[in-house]
């Protein structure tokens, strides 16, 4: 049996990660089930290790002849960002290796030098609603992320921008909120050198942004807002390696949702998506090709719901792991 390893998980209080790379899976496999107990293994069985795992339970399956996976979901191996000797320890003993998307499969190739990896993308959690758009003089946009996303974007100016094109457009911001405004000198305008006036008037600037746009996330607020708005802005950082090795999850969700995302270059998973959505240097441009082009939106709308039913659903991410663990367990 393909079993998923999530130890802190005691209840059905599932985060993202482990609803995705494990519940949902596990739930279209009959040859699978989460555990969180190791004890519950055998030889007979193939376990999945999650990023929240131990040296410990990897010595306790080599201790016991139990052959494991490992399910790499992030670049963590930077030393500020994870326990990098622990997970190049877990990736030598693994046997076999899985991963979002192709970038960070790349990444593990050239950390660890192990090529026995497959890409198993995370599946979409939303059932598939209705291709809509509508051009009005109060367009409504809408982005969501976390929070260590959303802070690497400069929202005001971005905004400031998409107002000065689209006067009366209204932009939410739905992201794992913070106790007050983050400091200053973690806003993308800052720099060194700002004067006492400037990095007042920068504060003012982010407080009114942050009590005018910014919503705490919950999966299902994002849900309704996303089914509120008119299109689906979902800017990111090229130059973030995390974000260089992010699987498309975002984007799938507002396609399945039935609305039409706009971004920016920098994340090669959201490009394997070029044909449904907009890429380019800005926001606000993209927003305009929108209002120019209702019929084309629609259709790419469509054309990338049609995609994902072939490729992200959770019946086939199921599959997919069905077919890995049965290639395993032949050899």
């Amino acid at each position: 049996m393909l079993k998923y390893y999530l130890p802190i998980v005691k209840d059905e209080n599932y985060p993202y990660s482990f609803r995705v790379r494990a519940k949902i899976p596990s739930e279209h496999n009959d040859n699978s089930k989460v555990i969180n107990d190791l004890t519950e293994c055998n030889k007979d069985d193939i376990v999945v290790l999650a990023k929240k795992h131990t040296k410990e339970d990897v010595d306790y399956l080599i201790s016991k002849n139990i052959n494991y996976i490992f399910d790499v979901s992030d670049d963590k191996w930077d030393p500020q960002w994870g326990p990098e000797d622990e997970w190049n320890y877990t990736c030598k003993h693994a046997k076999h290796i899985t991963t979002t998307c192709q970038r960070l499969k790349e990444k593990i190739i050239e950390y660890t030098g192990r090529k026995e990896i497959t890409v198993i993308p995370d599946p979409t959690e939303r059932p598939e609603e209705e291709a809509k758009f509508r051009v009005s003089g109060n367009m409504k946009l809408v982005y969501y992320g976390s929070h260590g996303n959303m802070k690497q974007i400069d929202w005001i100016s971005e905004y400031k921008r998409i107002l000065w094109k689209r006067p009366g457009t209204e932009l939410k911001v739905i992201t794992n909120k913070p106790e007050g405004i983050p400091k200053v000198k973690k806003h993308p305008r800052w720099y060194k050198g700002m004067s006492r006036d400037e990095e007042k008037a920068l504060r003012k600037e982010m407080q009114v942004f942050f009590d005018n746009n910014i919503i705490d996330w919950t999966y299902g607020k994002q849900g309704r807002l996303v089914r509120e708005s008119d299109l689906v802005v979902l800017p990111v950082n090229k130059d973030d390696h995390m974000t260089q090795c992010k699987g498309n999850n975002r984007p799938v969700d507002a396609l399945r949702l039935g609305r039409f995302v706009i971004t920016t270059p920098g994340c090669p998973s959201y490009e394997n998506l070029d044909d449904f959505i907009w890429i380019g240097k800005n926001i606000v441009d993209g927003v305009q090709w929108a209002i120019d082009n209702p019929e084309k939106v629609l259709w790419k709308i469509q054309a990338g719901q049609s995609y994902i039913r072939h490729f992200y659903t959770p019946e086939v991410i199921g599959n997919k792991w069905k077919e890995l663990y049965e290639n395993i367990s032949s050899h």
